[in-house]
């Protein structure tokens, strides 16, 4: 998610609205692909992620704000530790769904058959023919 957002250029310019229209009164100089790439994959992840999760990943993650910030500016909470609650459960909602978004879901993940009690067992009466 950061990586996406930081190559795709949008760092130097602080999250954008992805859906707005692109309006520029200067001259118009064409994205790089690779900079295209990773914006069309960050806004991807941002539509999939819908507004909740992705609002607290951009405020909290991309630009730095503190979660007890985040929580007493978003939620109704006027306790600044209980805030802080709020929106780390928040984050961790959010960075649950961005793992499934860009792993899939936790059993067709690759590693899923390295998981305890997901490996067959191998019998101890095993013959190895090794001349062939």
């Amino acid at each position: 998610f950061y990586r996406h957002w930081e190559r795709s250029g949008l760092a130097t310019n602080g999250v954008m609205d992805p859906a707005r229209e692109r309006v520029d009164g200067g001259n118009y100089n064409p994205e790089i692909e690779t900079r295209q790439w990773h914006l069309e994959r960050w806004s991807l992840l941002v539509r999939k992620l819908g507004q909740v999760h992705s609002e607290v990943l951009c405020a909290c993650v991309l630009l730095g704000e503190p979660l007890a910030q985040f929580g007493l500016r978003k939620s109704r909470k006027t306790d600044a530790k209980r805030a802080g609650e709020w929106a780390q459960a928040r984050l961790t909602a959010a960075l649950e769904q961005l793992v499934d978004i860009m792993l899939g879901e936790k059993r067709t993940r690759r590693g899923a058959s390295l998981m305890a009690g997901a490996r067959p067992s191998i019998g101890s009466t095993v013959e190895i023919n090794v001349h062939g």
